[in-house]
């Protein structure tokens, strides 16, 4: 079994590494289904994955959030009010599946349940 030692230019260690840490790697949150994956619509002026077009206005600020199958759970949008231009902003969600909000201490604020 080969083993890695990380060292700084001064040559003291920093880390060392075994082959099995590298190999029995578990897999990021995305990887294992713990965390959707998100992707943003507009990628270099064009929408879409399957079916490619131009990208209009509305498409900027989409983000898609799939599951590890590549199942598409919610679309997150997010833009200026016109109301109040100075700083308040909307948060659109599109969900197909219920989807928990936590603030950002961890605290429970609600559920939103598609329709």
């Amino acid at each position: 079994m080969n083993d890695y030692t990380i060292a700084s230019p001064e040559g003291a260690v920093i880390a060392q590494v075994s082959h099995s840490d590298i190999t029995e790697h578990t897999g990021t949150p995305y990887d294992t289904g713990a965390r959707l994956e998100p992707h943003p619509w507009v990628r270099d002026g064009i929408t879409g994955h399957e079916y490619q077009r131009p990208a209009e206005a509305d498409d900027y600020g989409r983000v898609d959030f799939d599951d590890d199958e590549g199942t598409t759970i919610a679309t997150l949008h997010i833009e200026g009010d016109p109301l109040r231009p100075e700083g308040a902003f909307l948060l659109k969600l599109d969900v197909n599946a219920p989807v928990i909000i936590h603030g950002p201490g961890g605290e429970y604020i609600g559920r939103v349940r598609p329709m």
